[in-house]
């Protein structure tokens, strides 16, 4: 497949909650961080390719550990979260470290900033 098909292309990653909980890997010895890294080193090649990234972090299981950590509960009806305030203002701290924690994790090249995998926007 050529670059040129690959272009226009629009990709959406989503990235689970489990990746910024991960142990050490068994066979590399990576940590959790160096794991992220890798895989953002591996969406920059991807876009240097022309393909447009969208990230989806994913924070539900570090939100329901600082909820029970808080002793607030987690209130479900069937399938949906209900979100109180406080529990939004904990979703919003959860967001705002999983950004921080994947925008570090990308290697900013010297000059040109057009290299890192996505474009990272406040809420």
């Amino acid at each position: 497949m050529d670059s040129t098909s690959q272009s226009s292309q629009l990709k959406v990653v989503h990235l689970s909650s489990a990746l910024f909980e991960m142990p050490s890997d068994v066979l590399s010895g990576q940590q959790s961080s160096s794991v992220l890294g890798a895989l953002m080193d591996d969406l920059a090649l991807v876009k240097l390719l022309g393909v447009r990234l969208v990230l989806v972090v994913s924070v539900r299981r570090q939100v329901d550990e600082r909820l029970a950590a808080l002793g607030l509960d987690v209130e479900y009806v069937g399938d949906w979260q209900v979100t109180s305030g406080k529990a939004l203002q904990v979703v919003k701290e959860m967001s705002g470290a999983a950004r921080a924690t994947v925008s570090a994790s990308q290697k900013k090249p010297k000059g040109n900033d057009d290299n890192s995998p996505c474009k990272c926007h406040g809420l």
